[in-house]
């Protein structure tokens, strides 16, 4: 099940139904994605009242969160920034195109809990590819503390480094 909130245009939402479905077609079979919850929702700064989280989600334009089992089926948020659409255009891939390349990125950790390539750890961070990289809070026996960067997380390297490929893919593909 796909659903997008916050966008009221069917012409928009088909659109980034379309896309959603291509990006997830790349790497998950049709069953893998028939039997996933994924939300799309499209909200603002303003509508987040934690003024922490408002700032960051300025600042990243975008999150996903794996939400575990729900009716049976795995479950996905994925926030945008409506701000994000470009309304200087009527062409909406154009009007789309920083949405669109956001959503691949996010869609790539969609892929990457789906796939189990990436598990939350109850204890804090998560599990990639087998290693663990817990948050920084976290202290190791020896009472030292882990220290990872952002943009050098394995799984942040492959999102980010997919999420132009697939936008370009997609405003190319043959309709």
């Amino acid at each position: 099940m796909l659903k997008i909130t916050g966008i009221k245009s069917k012409q928009e939402i088909r659109l980034l139904k379309q896309f959603t479905q291509f990006v997830l077609g790349r790497f998950l079979s049709n069953d893998q994605i028939r039997n996933s919850r994924i939300l799309i929702e499209f909200i603002t700064p303003n509508d987040i009242t934690d003024p922490k989280q408002a700032k960051e989600f300025r600042e990243c334009s975008a999150w996903m969160s794996s939400d575990g089992i729900s009716y049976g089926k795995p479950t996905y948020t994925i926030t945008m920034n409506r701000a994000c659409t470009n309304s200087k255009t009527k062409v909406l891939e154009t009007k789309y195109k920083n949405i669109m390349k956001y959503l691949a990125h996010e869609l790539v950790h969609v892929k990457q809990y789906a796939l189990g390539e990436m598990v939350d750890v109850p204890s804090g961070g998560c599990m990639w590819k087998g290693q663990l990289y817990p948050d920084d809070k976290v202290m190791a026996a020896d009472r030292t503390i882990y220290k990872w960067e952002y943009f050098e997380a394995p799984w942040e390297l492959e999102a980010y480094g997919r999420m132009e490929g697939l936008y370009a893919m997609f405003v190319t593909k043959d309709n």
